[in-house]
């Protein structure tokens, strides 16, 4: 019965942080109602004698029926130390096998301590980064990095300084304006850790190609010693499959988010049958966003600002501010609330404002940016403005955004692959 079943390493679509979650395959509304309220049935007696060990087992799952592809995906909240059980659990659930003595399954693989060092880091605001083999707390070259089963001791945990993290996800321009916000940090002095459809990188070097646009790729640069500022494009895949490397919070997390754009071009896979399936997904990149972060959104998106409008009370409570940008004149405008900012082309010019009550700024005419080919490639004038909100955001001077996009896209390697 069973289609997939895969651990969830971090927050995501379905989950809000680590677990399990299982695809089971359906052909009707009706049948997916049934075998949701069986799982949960099933679920729910499985952790009455377990939530005994494991308080942290939760309830009640979060279920989703894909009609697209006729699958019910069910995902559980696990910690870390069981994530490989509970996967194990939903198979059999689904599979509809019996299980053998889970409550001692469940003592052999608890580990207690593990938990408690996961929390005691996130109490003291250092951020963490766990996989199957290591565990790394800290970023870039204020770090420590041990085996899995090797805690390091809490009172040696590194003092993190400020390090620029940016998330960009959307259906298209997600790599452009990635690699335009890397270079203006870059520009402005920072070595820049990248992940990307086409390798993570650290600088002008590709350390692996291949598709990296998951938590391992962003693992990986957050870990290494020389990067100081990292860019992290964030693809669909990752969010339902695997979650964000790293979750946000209090004094953790990435300043800022981006969702460059939404499109029809991705429907229909990975269970996303309809635009406000997508603008869901791609909005799981808040989890990964610091408490009083930013969020830097696609204004010509309908569905993504309805569904924006409709979390704005939850990232309210959590201090997180929006920024709309679109090369349309007015777009923007219209949809931003009082308190939001602003990145927009008006008159020829592009031109930004941190918050509607303050006066705009020219950041500089249109056709002047050369990846917008003498402002007739528009959908790049909505790159240079997200890359340039996301930039600012994080400090980077305007001067510097101003010639990074003025030089950006005059080389054939600057861009490679895309227009």
């Amino acid at each position: 019965m069973t289609l997939e079943a895969r651990r969830v390493t971090g927050p995501g679509w379905l989950l809000s942080t680590s677990g399990a979650a299982i695809e089971v395959p359906v052909v009707s509304a009706e049948i997916a109602e049934h075998v949701a309220h069986e799982l949960q049935r099933q679920w729910q007696q499985l952790l009455a004698p377990l939530q005994v060990v494991l308080p942290e087992l939760a309830w009640p799952p979060q279920c989703h029926w894909h009609s697209g592809e006729a699958t019910l995906a069910f995902a559980v909240a696990a910690p870390w130390d069981v994530l490989d059980l509970a996967v194990q659990w939903l198979e059999a659930i689904a599979n509809r096998d019996r299980l053998s003595d889970p409550e001692s399954e469940l003592r052999r693989s608890a580990n207690p301590a593990l938990r408690a060092w996961l929390a005691h880091c996130h109490a003291c605001g250092v951020p963490v980064l766990v996989d199957d083999e290591r565990m790394t707390c800290g970023l870039g070259s204020a770090t420590s990095t041990v085996e899995a089963t090797a805690l390091p001791d809490p009172a040696l945990l590194p003092t993190c300084s400020e390090f620029p993290i940016a998330l960009v996800t959307g259906t298209n321009g997600k790599t452009t304006t990635s690699r335009l916000l890397a270079r203006m940090l870059q520009n402005a002095g920072h070595q820049v850790g990248c992940t990307g459809t086409d390798g993570w990188a650290v600088g002008d070097s590709v350390q692996d190609p291949g598709d990296w646009t998951g938590p391992g790729g962003a693992r990986q640069v957050l870990r290494h010693p020389a990067v100081q500022a990292a860019v992290l494009e964030t693809a669909r895949g990752g969010l339902l499959r695997r979650g964000l490397a790293l979750a946000g919070g209090s004094g953790v997390g990435a300043q800022v988010a981006a969702v460059t754009s939404l499109a029809s071009d991705h429907l229909g896979e990975w269970g996303v049958d309809t635009l406000a399936d997508l603008a869901a997904v791609k909005l799981a990149v808040v989890q990964g966003v610091r408490d009083g972060g930013w969020l830097v959104l696609h204004a010509g998106s309908p569905a993504l600002v309805t569904a924006a409008n409709r979390c704005r009370p939850a990232w309210q409570a959590r201090g997180l501010q929006v920024v709309w940008f679109a090369e349309q004149t007015g777009v923007a405008q219209a949809v931003a609330q009082p308190g939001d900012g602003l990145a927009y082309a008006a008159e020829g010019q592009l031109w930004w404002q941190p918050a509607r009550t303050t006066p705009a700024v020219a950041l500089l005419p249109e056709n002047e940016v050369a990846l917008g080919m003498a402002a007739t490639a528009r959908h790049n004038l909505d790159n240079a403005l997200a890359a340039a909100a996301m930039a600012m955001l994080q400090g980077v001077a305007v001067d510097v955004v101003r010639q990074t996009l003025r030089t950006f896209g005059t080389l054939p390697t600057d861009n490679t692959g895309r227009l």
